[in-house]
């Protein structure tokens, strides 16, 4: 699925980059690192994963969008530590990506509420955001309500 979700979102230009990484059930820092320097270009010559996280963290705020997809995360992982920048998208923000993979059918007269609903529930991530929203697009009313629920 996350698969699908990078091709999705590199297709359609929702991001400037899509980048993805496979974390086993092993977490190695240095090779999770390592998938998402080179998805972006980037060369370490540093050793240490901590000097390795402030640089990936630098290039990642450099960008001006980046959807980084963890693949196969089997514990919590540390994002920080990965040199990864988290937080979610602002309400409107969220919105307005979450109305574009939806399509025009949210503001239509009595689905505009439950898909406002919807896109809170997706909590400003965005591939919960355009997973949901494209699963939902031009959907009846019976679809949204059983993904609200």
């Amino acid at each position: 699925m996350a698969k699908v979700v990078a091709k999705r979102a590199k297709n359609d230009k929702l991001f400037d980059e899509v980048v993805m990484a496979v974390v086993f059930q092993t977490l190695h820092l240095k090779n999770i690192q390592g998938q998402i320097a080179e998805m972006l270009g980037l060369k370490f010559a540093e050793e240490y994963p901590l000097v390795r996280a402030e640089r990936l963290k630098k290039k990642l705020m450099d960008s001006k969008s980046v959807l980084v997809i963890l693949d196969n995360v089997w514990d919590a992982l540390d994002l920080k530590a990965v040199g990864i920048p988290y937080g979610v998208l602002s309400e409107e923000e969220a919105w307005n990506l979450f109305r574009e993979m939806a399509g025009n059918c949210v503001d239509t007269t009595g689905l505009r509420q439950i898909a406002e609903e919807v896109a809170k529930e997706c909590g400003g991530l965005p591939v919960a955001i355009v997973t949901i929203g494209r699963a939902l697009e031009n959907k009846g009313n019976d679809e949204w309500i059983a993904a609200l629920q």
